[in-house]
Order: C-alpha cells, then sequence, then structure tokens
C-alpha cells in the first residue's frame, strides 16, 4: 500500500538495527515513521544526504531563475501554447509551458544573478521574448546553488535519488531526468531481490561521475 503524507517535514534519518526511523513534523506535531529501508529524493539540501554522511555545503552557480505564472491570453501569439517552449539565448535561457489545462502559462527564465531582472538577462533577444517578459508584472526571484557530485549514493539501508544525490542546474529539465531514472533503476533492483540492491543502485548509476573525474 502507498501513502502520500502531504505536509510533512523530515527532521532527522538513522539506520536501526532492523530498518530505519524517521522523525517527521506536521502540524500536529512530532512523529516517527519505521521502515525497512529508505530512499531520499528531498532535493538539493537533502536531510536524507546528512544520513549517508556525505557533505551538504552547496555553492552559488552565478545563476538566478525569474518564475512567473501569467493568463494565456497575455502569451505573445508566436509562443504556441499547446507545447513546451525553450527560448535559448547567450548564457540565458528562457522556457513556457501551459498549466491549469491551458488557461495559464508558466514561465522561467535563467540568467547571470549579477543582471538586474529578466529584461535586461533578454534585451537582445528577438520581439517574441521582450513581450512577454514585458508582458509579465511579477516576478519571483530564486539563486541557484549547486553541488559537486560524489560516487556514492547510499549507506546501509538509505540511498539517495536526484538532486539529494547528484545536483544539478535547472537545464532541460536534467534534474528531472536524473531523478526518474535513479527512481526507475533502484525499484527494479529492489523488485529483482537481489541480495544488495542499494549496492548495485550506486554502481549503476554512480559510476558516469567516477568517469568524468
Amino acid at each position: 500500500m502507498t501513502e502520500i503524507l502531504l505536509g510533512t517535514e523530515i527532521r532527522a534519518v538513522e539506520e536501526t538495527a532492523s530498518g530505519v526511523a524517521i522523525e517527521t513534523v506536521t502540524d500536529k506535531g512530532s512523529e516517527p515513521v519505521e521502515g525497512a529501508w529508505l530512499a531520499g529524493c528531498d532535493g538539493l539540501r537533502s536531510v536524507v544526504r546528512r544520513a549517508v554522511k556525505l557533505p551538504t555545503a552547496v555553492a552559488g552557480a552565478g545563476l538566478k531563475a525569474w518564475r512567473a505564472v501569467l493568463p494565456a491570453s497575455a502569451v505573445p501569439s508566436a509562443f504556441d501554447m499547446r507545447e513546451v517552449t525553450v527560448w535559448l539565448g547567450p548564457k540565458a535561457h528562457l522556457v513556457l509551458y501551459p498549466v491549469r489545462k491551458g488557461r495559464e502559462a508558466n514561465v522561467v527564465i535563467i540568467g547571470d544573478d549579477r543582471v538586474a531582472g529578466p529584461a535586461d538577462v533578454a534585451e537582445r533577444w528577438a520581439a517574441p521574448a521582450r513581450e512577454l517578459i514585458a508582458a509579465t508584472p511579477t516576478w519571483t526571484p530564486w539563486t541557484l546553488h549547486d553541488r559537486s557530485p560524489d560516487a556514492r549514493l547510499k549507506r546501509g539501508r538509505i540511498a539517495l535519488l536526484g538532486d539529494a544525490a547528484h545536483a544539478a542546474l535547472p537545464s532541460l529539465a536534467q534534474g528531472a531526468a536524473f531523478a526518474i531514472e535513479d527512481a526507475v533503476v533502484l525499484a527494479r533492483l529492489v523488485a529483482e531481490g537481489g541480495p544488495a540492491p542499494f549496492d548495485a543502485y550506486q554502481e549503476a548509476r554512480s559510476c558516469g561521475w567516477r568517469n568524468s573525474r
């Protein structure tokens, strides 16, 4: 049975003699959760990563993401709201895709974090991109951070997936792709019932990092 717990924060993770113990916190207070093993996919500032005894420090990437949602009616006609659009510029890019059944558009611009805002990122871009930016009244800025990859992805009964394991900057959804690939490989190895599925997972998913060093 699968249970999804909303509004739940992981505070601490500890491997025990028989499995893994997790301390979770909700608006009702602290609640312990136990299981046979744990796959942590909790992002760049992963709590689970600390339990695997890996470095947790992050560094600025020199990039910033500006995000916004606007009505589909405000999107210039050059953008097809039926598709995902990726607009590539010098050291920057823009992504637009439909949300809420096409009634709205999600827009993300990534560029140098030293510039004032999206208009400065795209000042030399073609008119449709500049028109889209001008039609967006409010942006939420997100400074991007990164971490060097590590060949170790597990410790005992605890494994790491996605950005918790190997952080990726948001280029062509590579972070999401890594997480999905990790999950597929780990699920297959666990389902096969081999003697050491986490060891096999680490071997399968970390070889690229070792070969790139």
